[in-house]
Parts: C-alpha cells; sequence; structure tokens
C-alpha cells in the first residue's frame, strides 16, 4: 500500500506510532547524504544501490536481490525476536514494545541506533547469502522458467517479454527463501497470542522510497506472490517522487507482468491538517495581541512538521527549513515557474487546471514543494491538489519574496502571467479576483516594507514583521497614493483611524457566507492572518478582510468585538455600475446589536476605462448621518420580514400562488428598503475604476506587468453580452445576457388557440 503525500504532513510519524501497537519493520531508503527524519538505513540504502542504476524492471537479478532481501529481513528480525522472547519472557505487548524502542527509539546514549544499524547490517549479509545460492540453485526453477531466464548464462529480459513469464520467475524466486522466512515470522508472532482486540497484522514499511527506480514493480511481483492468507504487509511511503509512480492505471499493472486483481491498494493520502490547533483548542481561549504575531501560534496551523522543529530548533532555523522546503532549495529563481508557482500559490490561491503539463506540474509542486495531495482518480492520471492556508508557509513565501528587496516582483509577475496563467498551466479566474489579490496584497505588503526601513534598508528578520497589524489606512495610502481621500479624508479617519489589517494571505471558500454571521469566522481568520476569497456563487462581494478596531498593544486582550471588515467586489468589465457601491452588504461582518462599527467596501473596476461623472478615477463615499438610529433601523427589518412571511403563509392557506399582486410587491419592496437601510449605516465606500490611479503600480515595471496579467484574465474580445450568453445561467433571470435564451411556455389556450 502506497503512503503519498507532501512533505512534513506525518507520514513516517503515523507509522512510527503504528509501531507501538504493531510489529512493524521500519527500513528508510533516504541517501546518507540526505539530512532529514527519520535517519538513513545506511546498509540497506547501499543494497539496494546496486539495483537502481538498472532501470529494467524485468532485471532477473533484481528479482532475486528483492526476494532475498526480504526473506533475509524477516530471517533476522525473528532471531532477534526470538532471542529477546527466550532472554525476557516478554508477553505480546512487551515483545512489541521492546521491539519498537529498539528499531524506532530515540534514546540518548545511542543504543536503539546502534541495534538498528547492526540489525540492517546482518539482513544485507544474509541477502547477499541468499542471492549466492538462488544463482547457484538452478533446480529450483521450472524448465520453462530456467530456459526464459537463462540461468545457465544470467541476462536482463528485454522489455516485451511474455509477461507470464517473469510472473512466473517471480513466483518461484519467491518460494526459495522469502515464503518460508515470512510464514516462520507469522508463526512465531501469532503464538504470543495479542490480547482480544489487538490487530493480527505486521508491517514492513519502506520509508523516503523516492530513488529506486523501477525496483516498486519488481517487489511488487514479489509480494504478489505471497499468499494472501498471510498478514504481512508492505507499505511505501514517498514524499519527493512523483504520485504518478504509486497509482499507475490498471493497462500499467497489466503491463508490468501483474495480473488485474492485483491492483494496487489505493493510495492513502489522509494525513490531516492543523491538527494542532484542533486537538488543543478549547470552548474559549482568550490570547494577548502579542501571542498571535509569533512563530509559535502559527506553527500551530498546517502540517506537524513546523511544531516539531520548533521544539527543537530556534525559530529563525524553523523559519529557514521552511524556506528550504517551500523552494526546494537554498537559490530561489523568479524565473522558474515550480519556484514562482510554490510561493505564489502560498499567498494567492493558485491552482492548476487539468491539462497534461498542468498536472505534472502539479505532481512536483506535491514532491518538491509543499502543495498537498487531496484527491485522485485510479482510472485515470488525474490528481488533485490544493495549497491551503499554512501560516508558516505564507511567511516563508514573504521571506523568499523580499529577501533581496524589490528586484524579483517584475520577474515574478512575468512568469506568473506568461509561463503559467497564458501558458494555460493555473486557474485564472473570470472576473479579475487573481489580479485583485494580487493587488491588495502587494499594498499591505508594501506597507509592512515601508514601515520597517533604516535609512532606506530593510531590516533583518523581515518575515516576523509581516504577521503583525498595519493601519489600514496607511495601506489604502500604498494603494491609491497620499491624498487620497481629498477633502473627505476627516471623515475617513473618524471611521477608520484605529483600525488595523494583518492578512499575510488569501484563503478560499467554496460555499456561500451565512446570512446572519456571527464573530467566529473574523476571529479565526485575524488569529490565521488570512483573507478570504469568497465562493463563485456568493452575492454581493467576492473577497472579505478583516479589520481591528481596537488596541494592537503586545499585552492588550485580543478582543472579537473590535472586529469589522473591508468587503470587496472585483469587475473586469469594460462597462460602468453607476451606484454599484451602494449595493455592497456587509457579508461575512457580524455587526453590534447596539452600536455597530464602521465597515469599508472596495469596488474594484478593473476592466473599465470611463471616469465617474464627477470626474476622476475614484469615488468616495462616507457614511450618511442616519434620521434613525442602527436600533430602529434593526426593528424595522425584522418587522417587514416577519410581514412578508406572513402575508406568503396567509396565500398559501388559502391556496393562492405566491405571485407579483400589489400588495405583496409593497411588502417585499419594504423589506428591500429597510435592508438598504441597515447596510448603508456606517458603510464607507471606495469606488475606483481603470488601474491609472493605483499607486502600488507606480513601482518600475509594475503596472505594465499588472496590465499584462489583466489581459490573460479577461472574458474575451467579443464583447461583455455576447460572452455572457457562452455562460447560461451563470445569473438566473431572462433579463440577463446569462438568460437571454430561456422561452416562456404556455398551454394553446394561454395563447388564445382554440
Amino acid at each position: 500500500m502506497p503512503v503519498v503525500q507532501s512533505s512534513g504532513t506525518g507520514k513516517s510519524r503515523m507509522l512510527t506510532e503504528l509501531g507501538r501497537t504493531l510489529f512493524t519493520l521500519p527500513i528508510c531508503l533516504r541517501s546518507p547524504d540526505r539530512v532529514g527524519y527519520p535517519l538513513s538505513d545506511e546498509p540497506v540504502y547501499c543494497y539496494f544501490q546496486t539495483l537502481w542504476g538498472n532501470q529494467n524492471d524485468l532485471s532477473i537479478s533484481g528479482h532475486i536481490a528483492i526476494a532475498s532481501f526480504i526473506a533475509a529481513a524477516h530471517t533476522t528480525m525473528l532471531g532477534r525476536l526470538q532471542t529477546a522472547q527466550t532472554e525476557r519472557n516478554f508477553d505480546h505487548p512487551g515483545l512489541v514494545q521492546y521491539w519498537h524502542s529498539m528499531m524506532e527509539g530515540n534514546d540518548e546514549g545511542g543504543v536503539s541506533q546502534a541495534y538498528r544499524r547492526q540489525f540492517f547490517l546482518d539482513v544485507v549479509q544474509q541477502a547477499e547469502d541468499f542471492n549466492k545460492e538462488v544463482h547457484n540453485q538452478k533446480q529450483c526453477f521450472s524448465e520453462d522458467v530456467r530456459r526464459f531466464v537463462g540461468l545457465e548464462s544470467p541476462k536482463l529480459v528485454e522489455k516485451g517479454e511474455p509477461s507470464i513469464e517473469i510472473l512466473a520467475f517471480a513466483t518461484q524466486v519467491y518460494k526459495i527463501h522469502a515464503e518460508q522466512a515470512t510464514v516462520n515470522l507469522c508463526k512465531f508472532l501469532d503464538k504470543l497470542k495479542p490480547a482480544p482486540g489487538e490487530t493480527r497484522l505486521y508491517v514492513m514499511y519502506f520509508d523516503e522510497a523516492d530513488e529506486p527506480g523501477n525496483w516498486l514493480w519488481i517487489i511488487m511481483r514479489i509480494i504478489h506472490c505471497q499468499d494472501k492468507s498471510i498478514p504481512m504487509w508492505y507499505i511505501f511511503m514517498g514524499t519527493r517522487s512523483s504520485f504518478q509512480r504509486y497509482n499507475p492505471p490498471l493497462k500499467k499493472l497489466s503491463s508490468l507482468g501483474l495480473e488485474l486483481e492485483a491492483e494496487l491498494v489505493k493510495p492513502y493520502i489522509s494525513m490531516g491538517f492543523d491538527q494542532r490547533i484542533r486537538h488543543g483548542r478549547m470552548e474559549t481561549e482568550t490570547v494577548q495581541m502579542k501571542e498571535l504575531y509569533q512563530l509559535a501560534h502559527f506553527c500551530k496551523y498546517g502540517r506537524p512538521l513546523w511544531g516539531a522543529h520548533l521544539h527543537e530548533s530556534p525559530k529563525e532555523e524553523v523559519l529557514a527549513k521552511a524556506c528550504l522546503k517551500l523552494i526546494s532549495g537554498s537559490v530561489f529563481r523568479p524565473d522558474n515557474k515550480d519556484q514562482v508557482f510554490a510561493v505564489l500559490s502560498q499567498r494567492m490561491c493558485l491552482d492548476p487546471v487539468l491539462s497534461q503539463e498542468a498536472i505534472e506540474l502539479a505532481d512536483r509542486s506535491v514532491s518538491h514543494h509543499m502543495r498537498l495531495l487531496t484527491g485522485y482518480s485510479t482510472k485515470e492520471p488525474i490528481f488533485h491538489t490544493h495549497s491551503p492556508s499554512e501560516p508558516v508557509l505564507a511567511l516563508a513565501a514573504c521571506e523568499i519574496m523580499y529577501r533581496d528587496g524589490l528586484k524579483n516582483h517584475v520577474p515574478m509577475c512575468h512568469t506568473l502571467t506568461q509561463s503559467l496563467c497564458s501558458a494555460g498551466l493555473v486557474e485564472r479566474g473570470l472576473m479579475g479576483e487573481l489580479g485583485a489579490r494580487l493587488l491588495l496584497l502587494l499594498a499591505r505588503d508594501l506597507t509592512v516594507l515601508n514601515k520597517n526601513k533604516v535609512q532606506g534598508l530593510l531590516k533583518p528578520a523581515l518575515w516576523e514583521e509581516f504577521p503583525k497589524p498595519v493601519e489600514l489606512l496607511q495601506m489604502l495610502e500604498t494603494l491609491l497614493g497620499k491624498n487620497w481621500a481629498g477633502e473627505k479624508a476627516s471623515a475617513f479617519n473618524d471611521a477608520f483611524g484605529e483600525a488595523y489589517v494583518n492578512f499575510t494571505h488569501w484563503m478560499m471558500t467554496e460555499e456561500a457566507l451565512p446570512e446572519e454571521p456571527d464573530r467566529k469566522l473574523l476571529a479565526n481568520l485575524w488569529a490565521r492572518g488570512a483573507a478570504l476569497q469568497c465562493s463563485h456563487n456568493q452575492e454581493s462581494i467576492d473577497m472579505l478582510i478583516v479589520s481591528y478596531h481596537g488596541s494592537i498593544a503586545p499585552d492588550a486582550v485580543f478582543d472579537p468585538a473590535f472586529l469589522s471588515g473591508l468587503v470587496v467586489q472585483v469587475k473586469l468589465r469594460k462597462g460602468t455600475h453607476a451606484g454599484r457601491e451602494t449595493t455592497i452588504q456587509p457579508v461575512g461582518i457580524a455587526r453590534d446589536r447596539l452600536d455597530p462599527l464602521p465597515y469599508l467596501s472596495l469596488l474594484l473596476e478593473l476592466g473599465t476605462q470611463t471616469q465617474y461623472h464627477e470626474g476622476g478615477w475614484v469615488a468616495l463615499r462616507v457614511a450618511e448621518r442616519s434620521e434613525k438610529n442602527w436600533s430602529t433601523l434593526l426593528s424595522e427589518w425584522a418587522d417587514s420580514v416577519k410581514s412578508v412571511a406572513e402575508y406568503e403563509d396567509g396565500l398559501r392557506k388559502a391556496g393562492k400562488k405566491k405571485g407579483k399582486d400589489k400588495v405583496g410587491q409593497q411588502k417585499k419592496d419594504k423589506m428591500k428598503k429597510s435592508r438598504a437601510a441597515m447596510d448603508a449605516f456606517k458603510r464607507y465606500s471606495i469606488s475606483i475604476r481603470g488601474t491609472d490611479s493605483y499607486a502600488v503600480l507606480n513601482l518600475p515595471g509594475w503596472r505594465q506587468a499588472f496590465q499584462t496579467l489583466l489581459e490573460v484574465t479577461e472574458r474575451g474580445e467579443m464583447g461583455d453580452e455576447l460572452v455572457q450568453q457562452m455562460w447560461p445561467l451563470r445569473q438566473l433571470g431572462d433579463s440577463t445576457p446569462h438568460g437571454v435564451w430561456m422561452r416562456t411556455y404556455v398551454r394553446d389556450e394561454d395563447c388564445g388557440v382554440e
């Protein structure tokens, strides 16, 4: 059974923990010169090294060597366990714990490490002896097999030979030593009589099984010969090898000389995520602001690797490790599409399409760049991957992007645009969301950089500054330039002078936000340092950014009551949307029932080149003083909803259908009006047309790079309405281009036909 997942997700730990309750034989095939956990079993690595140079999976010597190794491993394990049982009289649980401590212990004196090394030295010596015996025992093979494999003059079998003969050879070579050795080991373990409820199952597993070329197919043939009644399982774990190696389609299995019923057990990929934060959570939690910006806090999210490293290493080393793993090396090249895809995926929610080249990109991203495998097909070489919100990797991406200042930005954007978007490798979005995510993230990043310059130079360890909040108004100044608010600056300052944002990356949801949100979502987005890209079916808004309107002093207690937000709507159409900003609702923002905090709406009309009627590319609206207080607006909204519900219930009881009768329509209009009044309460809006007003794009080369990115994500050149007609029912109603194809069907009598 293959266990395949990205690095650091807990594959090795899972099998290590399994060894506390079952007898396991762990084998690590990591190269001795590669640093990592678990340590390399060098004798085994060197033994298999002699096979890896030969990529012929029909190699006779390879089959003999694999069968000899299995026989030697089980024979040596049996000898060690028998000795321990004789000397110490262990029961089943006691022997399991003893074996686990000797093979996977982490004692300070190095006793278990020395024991394991000597064990595998003995295994390899025994395997080499078995090897010689098999080559000398021609009589063990049938005449057909001897003629096929040419044991009188050993040779490699060429591709294209009948598969049934190589399978027959694998069966016979397995029976010489491996079969009896496996049976003997299982019989001994069975005699220990596992306690009721304990599983009669034994496991040999190969960790870091990435480099051995086609030997995997050889060992599959060998273990396929094992009788199904023998409870010995074999597990292969790989991090840096192609997922497709461990999930071949059935036709590939047949060509490898395996019968169709010898289908691989489906790869196991479900390692879990956010384990530390989920397992350590409490019903309620009180934290100080400074706790939310420390690496120890972010290590609770994502894969368990980060917490394990932080327990043993300084925070600088943990972050350096994250950088190394994310780009699979120490040098970042902004023209390397694999590295750029890895870095931007952690911050901007990039996803590959389902083309062959994109699948290969995703495959490399899982094996070398920390992307997670989330699903696959067993019939076709198709699988699904994801870069979820992982704050440690988001900080690593920040460090990689800015360790050399801003010199990598334009080349990175060019790689994103040309090598990934234009090449059809990543999802580009249809409404400019990708461009908007990049624009807002860049504004927040540059605000952090501007705060952390000393005499024009960036501070060292800059990654530690990215999680800390920055003033919302400072971010808007970075986005739009100084004096962006003009004569309305005072109103915006009164509303948002003590508002902060802290997002380091985007995360995405596929469900619409609840109509009546609580503060739990906002609080957890803030704690995670994330902004939210909404689902495609979300009404009114496309993005949600959390803002905090309380004290951010290190010792201040984080209070969700001070949370509000920025709601963002993005348009890439060339037409204009007069008054659109007045329809944006505070979706996802929980508003206090007594005195709600102000919120900000952003309308980004990236595709239009038409100025506002008042002149200029930016239009601002401040919250108008309402004639009614908030509690009155809430009450009127609740009354109007109740009135509509009661009216429609009355129609239902009377057997009448809901229609557009005058009374019903008046009630609905009143309900919409009361809702609009609620939405407008303390809403401040910024509407921006085109791209000329974004001061953040004044960096050398950025405006052209961003414009190119928008061009490759446009809907098409046929015109808005025609392109919308190519998406039937994307929006409901026959008044939109998405619904003009719909017809009104009637009965003959409705048309006056006799």
